[in-house]
């Protein structure tokens, strides 16, 4: 099928280098705190969800997130695929594509809450995932070709 061979010892060896840098990011963890707060005193409770406030806004917000996550979870498993094939990208580009796409998504989480606190939780989430919807329109309209990789590699990250 014209896949390249994996060096499955490289593979390991940057499994093994990633896990201390995965421990040190649970580290802050640790130092979190959090507020209790009431649980709902039966599990009918719970599924009813009678404890819930402001059901409507969270009904939007989880409806979004589901047609969000759906296409993003079908969509995420070609990306190697598009980008190798359809762009021809190598395999050390796709690496280096992932790794940049990896970076991004922490700066976003190291930003989220200064976001949240200047437009609150639902519009910071709502703003962030509209704002996603022409980049990933813009991996589908770049030119299969080598000139829009960058394109697609600033869109991805």
């Amino acid at each position: 099928m014209d896949v390249p061979d994996l060096n499955v010892g490289m593979a390991r060896w940057m499994l093994a280098l990633s896990l201390p840098l995965t421990l040190i990011a649970l580290a802050p963890l640790w130092f979190m705190t959090e507020r209790r707060d009431d649980l709902a005193g039966s599990f009918p409770d719970l599924v009813t969800l009678r404890n819930v406030v402001n059901f409507p806004a969270i009904a939007k917000l989880a409806l979004c997130n589901l047609m969000v996550g759906l296409g993003m979870g079908l969509a995420t498993r070609f990306f190697n695929i598009f980008f190798n094939l359809g762009i021809g990208a190598t395999d050390r580009q796709l690496s280096a594509i992932f790794a940049a796409a990896a970076l991004a998504g922490a700066a976003a989480v190291l930003f989220s809450g200064m976001l949240v606190r200047r437009w609150g939780i639902v519009r910071s989430i709502s703003i962030t995932q509209v704002a996603s919807v022409p980049f990933l329109l813009l991996m589908v309209f770049v030119p299969l070709a080598a000139p829009g990789l960058p394109m697609v590699v600033i869109s991805l990250s």
